[in-house]
């Protein structure tokens, strides 16, 4: 065992005979290796930055922190076995998430154990368990799992029952100026059994337009958000979650009362935490259909906002309709590019808009973390995608993210 680990756990045992190895803890990263596959060797370096720049800041300052080979060991300066291990779970999870999001969850393992360790054999369990010198966890680490073949897409599917093919997921969305996850959209996952893939939001409906396909996908996310609020609100907790509509769904009688009537569902004292976004506006819609569909809209929701395409800059058709947020998706030609000088300086131009009608912009899915920073740099306040947090089966509710975390999980990221 290296001679600084030895010394850093001296200074912890001092003036003992013994620990309780409840104080020990092992967080290991197995899974998010898994995530990896063969892309491990490469990112292991940067996961293990990131991973240990992410628990530094989440223990105290005598609490000392190991690199083993497939994770890390906390042992806890303080003589409390059960706080240890439930202060290593919470890390545990929200590290786990910050790389894969709450899938992993559910399988993630923290090892504890509850009996007296003396330094000789606290010496012997840190070898057993692959404590490295910095050198060391250099070193690649195993085979890498092989990716399986991407399945041909289906050219013309069958309508998709969203309520018994689908489950909820909700993307948070990071506000740049208080540095924090403060809401999230929903959205669904639908499982495609024609062809074993997974579709997120409205891909599932294979170009199927009409007011009543539209109304299906946004009556299905309502009733799944409206149900997470409820059980949050019973368990004690106030969460906000941004849901969708698309202006098709606004655009006949018998949708649109349907819709309406789904959002009534959300009790009174929760729907100021409730933001509606208004999905289908295309450079051409015609005012007078915006302007219904977010008047209409106002009584039911605390706040609203309007994705539009990229490089829509001009918001005069929403003067005076109280909208909170206008937002983007990042273009696909900058999946894995910088942002351009031109869409730059669209970026700059929507930003001072949308400040301009006492609105905030966002950017969904920026592809890197140059694309994060010029996007910031040019006054987008909100982020969402899977390079700032990833999305979750449960909402959460707001936690701190500041912008090193996202530029080290972007730097550093495992599933895209």
């Amino acid at each position: 065992m290296p001679f600084a680990i030895i010394n850093q756990l001296k200074g912890v045992l001092a003036g003992r005979h013994d620990i309780d190895i409840g104080q020990l803890q092992l967080i290991n990263l197995d899974l998010v290796k898994t995530g990896a596959g063969e892309r491990w060797d490469k990112l292991r370096h940067k996961v293990f930055d990131a991973s240990t720049h992410f628990i530094e800041k989440r223990i105290d300052p005598d609490d000392v922190l190991i690199r083993c080979e497939d994770g890390f060991m906390l042992l806890f300066a303080d003589d409390d076995p059960a706080a240890s291990e439930r202060k290593t779970k919470e890390i545990s999870d929200a590290l786990n998430l910050f790389f894969l999001g709450d899938e992993i969850l559910k399988k993630l393992q923290i090892k504890s154990l509850s009996r007296r360790l003396d330094l000789d054999n606290l010496a012997t369990l840190l070898q057993a368990e692959g404590v490295a010198n910095s050198e060391a966890t250099r070193q690649a680490a195993g085979p890498a799992t092989p990716q399986k073949p991407a399945r041909p897409k289906a050219m013309k599917l069958q309508r998709i029952d969203f309520r018994s093919d689908s489950e909820a997921v909700f993307v948070p969305v990071w506000d740049s100026r208080k540095q924090a996850v403060t809401t999230q959209f929903c959205t669904l996952k639908t499982h495609e059994h024609a062809t074993g893939d997974l579709l997120y939001g409205r891909a599932a409906l294979h170009g199927h337009d009409e007011p009543r396909d539209h109304a299906a996908f946004d009556l299905a996310v309502c009733d799944a958000a409206s149900r997470a609020m409820r059980d949050a609100a019973d368990a004690g907790r106030r969460i906000a979650i941004c849901v969708q509509v698309h202006l098709k769904t606004l655009s006949t009688r018998d949708t649109r009362q349907r819709y309406f009537a789904a959002l009534g569902e959300v009790p009174p004292p929760l729907r100021d935490f409730t933001f509606v976004r208004v999905d289908g506006i295309e450079t051409g819609t015609p005012q007078c259909a915006i302007q219904d569909a977010f008047q209409s809209l106002r009584p039911h929701a605390g706040y609203l906002l309007a994705k539009l395409p990229f490089g829509h800059t001009d918001l005069t058709a929403f003067e005076g309709l109280g909208i909170a947020l206008f937002g983007w998706d990042s273009p696909p030609a900058a999946r894995d590019f910088r942002f351009d000088a031109r869409q730059t300086a669209a970026l700059g131009q929507f930003s001072k808009q949308a400040v301009r009608m006492g609105a905030s912009a966002y950017l969904s899915r920026p592809p890197s973390w140059p694309a994060i920073s010029q996007a910031l740099d040019a006054g987008v306040r909100f982020l969402v995608g899977p390079r700032i947090a990833p999305a979750t089966k449960r909402p959460l509710i707001p936690f701190r993210l500041e912008t090193s975390d996202i530029r080290r999980r972007s730097d550093a990221l495992v599933l895209t």
